[in-house]
């Protein structure tokens, strides 16, 4: 019986041999765990450190969006790009209307002043000046800036304009003296018919582009009547013919 009852019964060493192989794996499987732990530390402790860079970086992108440096655009070759006194940027377009000038001569260094000024109080571009200038000129003095710039080309700068109407309207004054003479003279009995052809003709020089009917007409005014009714009869067309007409009637009525 008892050699029947010890028959497939572990002995001691089988057994202290199945705990020992129990005892590796449940050290193995510590081991295991404790590296996954320490993997998930390293991995913990990398994504701490990828969160703060980026937050560095995006505080980086603030601070520079806070304090970036002006950009500056390359102009191409041969390009003015205005930049320098009196080239300052501005965004007036036009004179206040205040400015507008009155076309008198004697006005017109006071208003080139005031012009000026208001030009370099508000940094007015050079290229700007010329344009904003013409907006208060007078309807003829548009028209003669618009004829200047077909006949020369556009004014380069403001100087070149202030001179070409400075000596445009010398001219005009010197134009509108020499039409009140024309228009004041007389033919006198003590001036003759002869003189008063010579004064005539001096002053018709210096208003061009006049229209001969008009200084015809304005010749025939200024005869004695006894006179300008045979001339205005002989229906002549041109100065010329009208004071070859004029001096043959006196001579007729003084022979």
């Amino acid at each position: 019986m008892e050699g029947a009852q010890n028959v497939g019964a572990p002995g001691i060493p089988e057994v202290f041999g199945a705990l020992e192989t129990l005892s590796n794996s449940m050290r193995i499987v510590q081991k295991t765990q404790a590296l996954q732990g320490q993997q998930l530390t390293l991995q913990g402790q990398a994504l701490e450190t990828q969160g703060q860079a980026i937050q560095a970086v995006q505080s980086g992108f603030s601070l520079s969006s806070q304090v970036s440096p002006p950009i500056f655009q390359s102009s191409p070759a041969g390009v003015s790009t205005d930049i320098g006194p009196g080239h300052c940027a501005s965004k007036v377009m036009e004179l206040p209307a205040k400015l507008v000038f009155s076309s008198k001569r004697e006005e017109l260094q006071r208003w080139l002043k005031d012009v000026e000024n208001f030009f370099e109080l508000n940094e007015v571009r050079e290229s700007k000046k010329m344009k904003m200038a013409k907006g208060r000129l007078p309807a003829y003095l548009k028209e003669w800036y618009e004829k200047y710039e077909e006949e020369h080309g556009v004014f380069s700068n403001w100087e070149s304009l202030k001179t070409e109407l400075t000596e445009r309207l010398k001219v005009t004054m010197e134009r509108s003296i020499a039409r009140a003479k024309l228009q004041a003279l007389h033919c006198t009995e003590a001036l003759g018919v002869e003189k008063y052809n010579e004064v005539f003709s001096q002053l018709v020089g210096q208003l061009p582009h006049l229209w001969e009917e008009d200084v015809v007409e304005d010749y025939i005014k200024g005869l004695p009547n006894s006179i300008a009714l045979d001339v205005a009869k002989a229906k002549t067309h041109t100065l010329l013919e009208t004071q070859k007409e004029a001096a043959e009637i006196e001579a007729f009525l003084s022979s």
